[in-house]
């Protein structure tokens, strides 16, 4: 795989396009989901939807700063393809989590202080 800028290439259209579908079934389904990204080296997605008014509030959690910096960079591709899902979005946060893993070595993602 190619990489620019030690960063895994990535079609941010692709990217949008996933994020925001997840985005949408988080809300539809009512709670947190998370996601695995493509490439691989993008990690895991986790998205917390709150809803007031029929404006959507999202926080994405992501695993790499990597990650965080193409979603940044590619936020109004995300923005766009929320708004053609018919969706309102009010503000989209990106933080980076870091990796816990608890006693049954289960891996639990902790949004960084």
């Amino acid at each position: 795989m190619q990489q620019t800028e030690g960063r895994p290439e990535v079609n941010p259209t692709d990217l949008a396009d996933r994020v925001s579908n997840a985005i949408r079934l988080s809300h539809q389904n009512g709670r947190q989901l998370r996601i695995r990204l493509h490439p691989p080296e993008l990690g895991a997605l986790q998205i917390e939807i709150s809803a007031r008014d029929g404006v959507l509030t999202a926080r994405l959690e992501v695993q790499t700063p990597s990650t965080r910096q193409v979603i940044l960079e590619n936020m109004s591709l995300l923005r766009d393809a929320l708004s053609q899902n018919g969706m309102a979005v009010e503000r989209i946060s990106v933080q980076l989590a870091h990796e816990n893993w608890n006693d049954d070595g289960q891996s639990e993602f902790t949004h960084h202080q």
